[in-house]
């Protein structure tokens, strides 16, 4: 089965434990918390688009495959045939595979049957694709000013002098997350708390002292987990949560594509 992840820049925080459905959605569509701004590669804050990022995260069989889903995007409509091949990778340059993934204000959060976690900050804006709207560059941004709104980011990027940071690319990559101290489930899901692309909030069903209920934490790779109880029964079967980093235990073959380039001219 395809599990899918849905990730508005509108969603919004959901009360209760996580849960393995296979389209996962976060909170009512009635009380949402906008982003107004997500931070780059080089600790920008960029504000988001006005138009807003609506895309489907979609996890294929085999884990290791990523495609998204945007009605801006050519046979990415969600409501028609679609060709799938617009693709985020997955860790491990595109070979980690995943048993399930959760997204929310354009984060992603996978997991695989050893209870190895990373997040992603990442959509087709922050990519360096929309260059009709947004300013990119490979060149260091560190140390420019961010500009104070979309507005001036904008007029900025249309007609001004480009005095604002400019989108760093490449674009954030994959963050590993602490493991859990604890059994878990495949049941996991990802929270929007807040205006801001840093405010996430993970969770991840599971046990603790014979206790049902839910892991969470920020999204911080350096924050703790916590425990909550709920009672609630597991939807899902327990994970081999063994301790340790067992990333490279869950990694599809290579694909003997290379995309390397030298330039002849060097």
């Amino acid at each position: 089965m395809l599990r899918v992840g849905l990730a508005l820049v509108a969603t919004c925080a959901a009360a209760g434990p996580a849960h393995a459905d296979s389209a996962n959605v976060d909170g009512p569509l009635d009380s949402c918390t906008q982003d107004g701004f997500w931070t780059d590669a080089s600790d920008n804050r960029q504000p988001v688009g006005g138009a807003g990022v609506t895309t489907a995260y979609v996890l294929s069989e085999q884990g290791n495959r990523i495609a998204i889903l945007d009605p801006w995007l050519p046979g990415g409509d969600p409501t028609a045939p679609d060709d799938y091949s617009y693709e985020m990778s997955t860790p491990k340059h595109g070979r980690f595979e995943a048993v399930n993934l959760s997204s929310a204000g354009s984060t992603t959060l996978v997991i695989n049957r050893f209870g190895d976690m990373y997040t992603r900050l990442w959509d087709f804006d922050m990519s360096g694709a929309d260059d009709i709207f947004f300013r990119y560059s490979y060149d260091d941004q560190r140390g420019k000013p961010s500009a104070p709104n979309l507005s001036m980011d904008e007029i900025d990027t249309l007609f001004g002098p480009k005095a604002y940071a400019a989108n760093q690319l490449p674009a954030p990559g994959w963050v590993r997350q602490p493991k859990i101290p604890g059994e878990i489930t495949s049941a996991i899901s990802i929270h929007q708390t807040g205006g801001d692309s840093s405010d996430r909030e993970l969770r991840v069903e599971g046990r603790s002292g014979g206790r049902t209920g839910y892991w969470h934490k920020p999204a911080d790779p350096d924050a703790s987990w916590s425990f909550e109880a709920t009672g609630a029964g597991l939807t899902a079967d327990l994970l081999d949560n063994r301790p340790g980093d067992h990333s490279d235990e869950t990694l599809a073959p290579r694909s003997g594509i290379d995309y390397g380039y030298a330039d002849p001219a060097q």
